[in-house]
């Protein structure tokens, strides 16, 4: 069984710093009932330890709800709170279920949790250089800021005719002596 890589994707969620997949995501992916993955968890307790699997709080599970857009419990939504399942997690249930399904599947659901680790750590390399350059943005910023102030000041120098030792400068600040002059330069 083939799924789509951005299928996956979607159900992917980021819960307490972690990626993770809900029990129900999981259960039509191994086309099963969410109440057999969950009896697969509970029987093997040492399997899933909570860095795998953890029960969201009902605070979670609302913001979640309210995200992917699911029903209230009240108008014939799921009663319980899930549980969702790390990469780990995902692994380790596919060897608990030990089916051909859960195992295809589960491969593949990894697969997209590698990828997605990939793109994210794509993203932060991009999101560091964005740092760099705004940051060198900000010193041209104030460089500039300097330099058009003291442009709007038009104040003559106090220092000799090199400044800084550009000869450019030197030359404009003699170009200025010479049409200051009235009569003559000595």
């Amino acid at each position: 069984m083939e799924l789509a890589l951005q299928n996956i994707e979607s159900r992917i969620f980021n819960l307490r710093g972690q990626q993770v997949m809900l029990d129900s995501d999981l259960a039509e992916m191994y086309q099963t009932e969410t109440k057999y993955i969950n009896r697969a968890v509970h029987r093997n307790p040492s399997r899933f330890p909570s860095a795998f699997a953890f029960q969201l709080t009902d605070d979670e599970w609302k913001s979640l709800r309210f995200q992917i857009g699911t029903s209230r419990a009240t108008h014939g939504g799921r009663r319980k709170v899930p549980t969702v399942f790390t990469e780990q997690g995902v692994s380790m249930l596919s060897a608990v279920l030990n089916t051909a399904v859960a195992i295809d599947v589960s491969i593949q659901i990894i697969q997209a949790f590698v990828a997605m680790r990939r793109t994210l750590g794509n993203l932060h390399g991009l999101l560091q250089r964005l740092e760099g350059l705004e940051i060198k943005q900000l010193q041209t910023d104030s460089k500039l800021e300097l330099i058009l102030s003291a442009l709007e000041t038009n104040t003559s120098p106090k220092q000799g005719v090199f400044f800084e030792g550009q000869l450019f400068d030197a030359h404009v600040f003699a170009s200025n002596l010479i049409k200051k002059a009235n009569k003559s330069l000595i």
